[in-house]
């Protein structure tokens, strides 16, 4: 083999590696897609929507266990209002073998105030408009965990032996809603979401189908393409 054709095997195959790491990392550690099964997030996101989700949102952990120094540029803010993909938290009432990944919006940063009445929820006294149920049983782990002891007494809650309406958050959580209130399991019924159970944030809609009729051929599939969807980000 002549040293000419070996050169074009060598460089053809630094290429085809180049282009496989770089495909690996950048969907590992820096975007990500997904498509949406259900409604909890309508309007802002419908089923068959197809997501990306910006990954560097927390940063990532180094690439090789190997080579700690090599990380991405981070970028930590997590602001209120942004539509996050993560783990579900486990719950005694879900058990799965896998993980659960939800997309849903963040309303409550760590400081914040959550006032909970019996049938209104405030942030940082600014009312927030969705129908709500108390769980008690759900919260007080997560309360306790912050390290303070809380009862329920004749439908009084206690903090630490004091008569509490609010709490107001102390650690890196987040609580997270649907926007489509009535048909979303979030924070209301789980509790407080730790933000090392986030995968990134949903920028953009790059691709929307419908799946709403039974589609059998291409024709058929063109015409249920949402276009008015495909390529608008994420608010």
């Amino acid at each position: 083999m002549s040293l000419f054709k070996k050169k074009i095997l060598r460089d053809g195959g630094i290429i085809i590696f180049v282009t496989i790491a770089a495909a690996i990392i950048l969907k590992t550690y820096i975007i990500g897609a997904v498509c949406v099964p259900t409604s909890s997030m309508e309007p802002t996101l419908l089923i068959g929507d197809h997501v990306f989700i910006n990954k560097m949102i927390h940063g990532v952990e180094p690439i090789l266990a190997s080579f700690p120094l090599i990380r991405f540029p981070i970028n930590k803010n997590i602001e209120r209002g942004d539509v996050l993909l993560f783990e579900l938290p486990q719950i005694n009432s879900v058990v799965s073998e896998t993980p659960l990944y939800f997309l849903k919006r963040c309303i409550g940063l760590p400081g914040d105030t959550i006032i909970v009445t019996k049938d209104e929820v405030f942030v940082n006294n600014k009312k927030i408009n969705f129908p709500y149920k108390q769980n008690y049983d759900e919260w007080a782990p997560l309360i306790e965990k912050e390290g303070h002891r809380i009862e329920k007494i004749m439908d009084e809650i206690y903090i630490d032996g004091i008569p509490a309406k609010s709490y107001t958050i102390e650690k890196d959580y987040l609580f997270v809603l649907g926007d489509n209130i009535q048909h979303s399991y979030d924070s209301r019924h789980w509790g407080f979401l730790n933000q090392d159970k986030i995968v990134g944030k949903a920028i953009m809609i790059y691709w929307s189908i419908s799946q709403k009729e039974y589609v059998q051929k291409f024709s058929e599939y063109f015409h249920s393409v949402r276009w008015d969807r495909v390529g608008s980000f994420i608010r």
